[in-house]
Parts: structure tokens; C-alpha cells; sequence
């Protein structure tokens, strides 16, 4: 019995050690849980501090991105205003363009006439002076009726080379208008031709086309040259004075020579006239 009892106290003791190992195991166990719980528990806590930044990042990725769609829609109105901008420059730009082009055919032809000019009022003053120091006409008739056609042709010319200056030409109305008053103050039918212009109204139509505007031009022109050139009894002298000496021409071819008294006065009065 004793000796089964010292068994059993052995296997107590055995028991025992067995326990203390066990439970050494285990409090070395609780221990390491407790640490893994302390580290789980500071890494719960890293990963909610990471979700509250994560969140406010979101928030404030958020805000931001709605700024950018406010500042986008800002951006791209700018863009629209900008455009319609640099779109209404560059036709600004084409139009400055085609006036400067214009102009500048306008000072080429302005140039080529003031040089004809020139080159016509030496001829001029050559004639001028050729005239002032003969008796008598230096050259004959042929002389005079060539020189009569190189102007009509130097006329021609002119008339052609301004009515194709810019085929679409168009006449305003005040300028018709002025035009018109112009027209009627002529003695060479001036009257009859504005009257005839009105009436049909025609003048812009004709003036509009190339064509008409050449034959417009040339008759308006001949018209003019015709009533200060041709038509007075003296060049370059004022339309009141060429009347007064075309009335003293017609009176004395109707009534024959005139007293002495009268031919005195005629006198004076070619004086003042000069």
C-alpha cells in the first residue's frame, strides 16, 4: 500500500511538474498575447488614424476637385471668349490687309499719274514758252491733231486703267446725288444729262459695271472738258466773262460795227476782263 501510495505521490509530483510547465507555457503564451493584443491594438489604432486621414485626404480631394470643375468651367468660357477674339483679329487683320493692298495699288496708280502729269505740264510749259516767243504757229495742222489723238488716247487710257482699279465699285447715294448737282451745273447740256440720269435711274446700275462705268466716265468727262475747253471763246477764262465776250461777239455780227463811244467801253471792259 505504501509503496502504491509513493507511486501515486510521483505521479502527483510528475503531475505537478507537469502543471508548472504548463502553466509557465501558458503564462509565456498569455504574455505573448498580451503583447501581439497590445500590438494589434496600436495597429487598430495606426489604421483608424490612417482611415480619419484617408478621409479627410478624400474630403480635401474632393474640395479640390471641385475647385478644379468651377476653375475648368472658368478656364474654358475664357477659352470660347478668347477664340471668338483672336477670330474677329484675324478678319480685322484680312480687312487691314486688303485696304493696305488697296492703297497701295492706289499710290502705284497715283504715282504713274502724277509722273504723266509732269511729264504733261513740261510739254506744257515747253509749248508755253515756244508759243510765247513765235509770231506764228510754229508746226503745222498734222502736228496739232497728232497731239489732239496721243491726249484722246492718254485720256482713253486713264478712263480704263481707274475704272478697273476695283471691279466692284459702287456709287453711294450721296455721292450719286453730288454727282448729279455736279453734273446739272455744266453748260454742255448738263442740265439735259442729269435730268435724263434721274429720271432713269441708272447712274449707280451703270457705274457698278466696268463696262458702263468706262462709257460713263468717258461721256461725264468729255462733257466737262468740252464746256471748259472747247466750248468757251477763251481757255481758262471764268464762265461769266466767256458769256459777256460770246454776247459781244453775236452783237456785233448782228448789228455790225458800233460807235466809237461803245468800241472805248468794249475796250475797258476786255481790260478789266484780262
Amino acid at each position: 500500500m505504501i509503496s502504491g501510495l509513493q507511486r501515486d505521490i510521483s505521479t502527483l509530483i510528475k503531475d505537478r511538474e507537469v502543471l508548472r510547465e504548463t502553466t509557465g507555457r501558458l503564462r509565456q503564451e498569455t504574455s505573448s498575447l498580451q503583447q501581439e493584443n497590445q500590438q494589434l491594438r496600436r495597429q487598430k489604432t495606426n489604421i483608424e488614424n490612417l482611415l480619419v486621414n484617408s478621409e479627410q485626404r478624400v474630403d480635401a480631394l474632393a474640395s479640390q476637385k471641385e475647385q478644379t470643375d468651377r476653375y475648368n468651367v472658368v478656364l474654358t468660357q475664357q477659352r470660347k471668349g478668347l477664340t471668338e477674339q483672336v477670330r474677329q483679329l484675324e478678319g480685322q487683320n484680312d480687312e487691314k490687309d486688303r485696304q493696305i493692298q488697296i492703297l497701295h495699288q492706289e499710290s502705284q496708280t497715283n504715282m504713274a499719274e502724277i509722273a504723266s502729269l509732269r511729264e504733261d505740264n513740261e510739254r506744257i510749259r515747253s509749248q508755253i514758252y515756244a508759243m510765247d516767243r513765235a509770231v506764228a504757229p510754229i508746226r503745222g495742222e498734222e502736228y496739232y491733231l497728232l497731239m489732239f489723238q496721243d491726249l484722246r488716247g492718254d485720256f482713253e487710257n486713264w478712263v480704263v486703267r481707274n475704272a478697273k482699279a476695283e471691279k466692284q465699285q459702287k456709287l453711294s447715294e450721296a455721292d450719286a446725288a453730288s454727282l448729279l448737282a455736279i453734273i446739272s451745273k455744266s453748260r454742255a447740256e448738263g442740265t439735259v444729262t442729269s435730268k435724263f440720269l434721274r429720271s432713269n435711274q441708272m447712274l449707280r446700275e451703270w457705274y457698278s459695271n466696268v463696262r458702263s462705268r468706262m462709257v460713263l466716265i468717258r461721256h461725264i468727262v468729255s462733257m466737262f472738258i468740252f464746256d471748259h475747253v472747247f466750248e468757251p471763246i477763251v481757255f481758262g477764262l471764268s464762265p461769266d466773262a466767256a458769256r459777256a465776250l460770246v454776247w459781244m461777239e453775236n452783237d456785233i455780227l448782228s448789228q455790225g460795227l458800233i460807235p466809237t463811244q461803245t468800241k472805248l467801253t468794249c475796250k475797258a471792259t476786255r481790260s478789266a476782263i484780262y
